[in-house]
């Protein structure tokens, strides 16, 4: 490949903007809306749980049409930037709907908020996503593409965790103050991080398709698709990722606030996930293509299996304690997300050789394993909390209130890391025969 083709820093931070906007979501509606629900609408823990699954079941339909639309829908604009455009004012009514609720807001208005967000989030994030797995010419920019994706998610995060600090600690702002924050802060990023997108980057031409491609319907695509063998890996991984991640960050803040009585200190303890990352993204991507990105895998997994269970013992009260538990957790944040979209480009890139381009599907069904096993994760941890009759406002826990919080906290990132190990564990495998690099 021609070095000239490849794509510098600053078009790889330009095109990597949306994704900041992508992680206020996910941080707010894994980590923030939980709590917001709960303690300042007053939904209850079973209702709450079940809006979280419900999400996630509505993503698994809209994020492969979305992906075959942008794949196939060609316009004078392009294929992938009139959704993208299209999602922006629904993400934005969506997140000022939800996130500035208040105590009473009836039911049918925080679940039509919640489809307006999730239904403009996969406008914007499948077809983006599908962009940037066709955008990288080889194994080696794809890595690099995704992990600075990763990278400025964990800048992105920094920015708004700060934000969020500072009004807990510095201006003493409760619950629904940072709700309405996270919201309007929502809001203000969709045009911004993607209109730069949609005017300095011109989308890869589709290639000519083969006869035995053709343009198949949405269901012979997904068929091709999931008989691809370089996705049968990274999608198992994503179930365990969605599971682990989901269930940790829906019990972030009860297990700070509620069982360790860290209060005020939520935001502050979340920031060192995506500061670690600044640091250890840009290493752990040098090491993937020195050394391949299963060897750095299943590191990443060996450490995670070691360090989890430690959250079943954090004293209470201890802040030190919690900050050198959070350090040495986070110590492999993001690697798995990098290198498994990574993976999902190989694939992808894969078929774009034989004549067929379904990036924007291979997107996003890669997001439905994701988005469901995430949907679980966080309505699973609720439902665990619920049974030990966990409330979101006492002042003192009881020992099983306490001890379900914890275990929803760890568990899932415990025996994800544990089947991870078991799936990576090489065995000899007959060679794929492509260009796209599975390592």
């Amino acid at each position: 490949m021609d070095q000239s083709d490849r794509m510098g820093a600053g078009r790889i931070a330009l095109f990597s903007l949306p994704v900041v906007l992508f992680q206020a979501i996910e941080l707010a509606w894994r980590a923030y809306l939980p709590q917001h629900l709960i303690a300042t609408v007053g939904l209850s823990l079973g209702v709450t749980g079940l809006l979280m699954v419900a999400m996630r079941g509505m993503d698994a339909i809209a994020d492969p049409i979305m992906g075959w639309m942008s794949d196939h829908v060609d316009t004078r604009y392009g294929r992938r930037k009139p959704w993208i455009m299209l999602g922006v004012p629904l993400v934005a009514i969506g997140a000022l709907g939800l996130f500035l609720s208040g105590a009473g807001t009836t039911l049918m208005t925080i679940m039509l908020a919640s489809v307006l967000l999730h239904l403009g989030y996969s406008l914007m994030v499948t077809p983006h996503g599908g962009w940037g797995l066709e955008i990288g010419r080889d194994a080696d920019e794809r890595t690099r593409l995704m992990s600075a994706k990763i990278w400025y998610a964990s800048a992105g995060a920094i920015a708004l965790l700060l934000v969020i600090a500072g009004l807990e600690r510095g201006l003493g702002v409760g619950k629904a103050g940072v709700a309405a924050t996270l919201g309007m802060m929502i809001a203000l990023l969709a045009p911004l991080t993607v209109f730069p997108v949609i005017r300095f980057f011109k989308e890869r031409p589709q290639p000519c398709p083969q006869p035995q491609h053709g343009h198949q319907p949405i269901t012979g695509s997904v068929r091709a698709v999931f008989a691809n063998p370089l996705l049968r890996k990274p999608l198992a991984l994503y179930l365990l990722l969605g599971l682990a991640d989901a269930a940790s960050a829906t019990c972030f803040l009860f297990l700070s606030d509620n069982v360790l009585q860290l209060h005020g200190w939520g935001a502050t303890l979340l920031l060192i996930q995506p500061a670690l990352a600044l640091v250890t993204l840009p290493l752990w991507s040098r090491m993937s293509r020195r050394h391949g990105r299963e060897r750095v895998l299943i590191l990443a997994y060996g450490w995670q299996l070691i360090v989890t269970p430690f959250a079943l013992l954090l004293p209470v009260g201890n802040l030190p304690t919690m900050i050198g538990y959070m350090i040495a957790r986070n110590l492999i944040w993001g690697v798995d997300y990098a290198l498994l979209r990574a993976m999902v480009a190989d694939a992808a890139d894969r078929d774009i050789v034989q004549g067929a381009n379904r990036s924007g599907l291979y997107y996003g069904l890669s997001s439905i394993v994701l988005k469901l096993a995430m949907g679980l994760g966080a309505g699973g941890a609720i439902w665990l909390m619920s049974l030990a009759r966990f409330d979101a406002k006492a002042t003192l826990l009881s020992q099983g209130a306490e001890q379900a919080v914890r275990l929803a906290y760890a568990m899932p990132g415990l025996l994800g890391a544990l089947a991870a190990l078991i799936i990576l564990t090489p065995r000899p495998t007959p060679g794929l025969g492509t260009r796209a690099a599975s390592t």
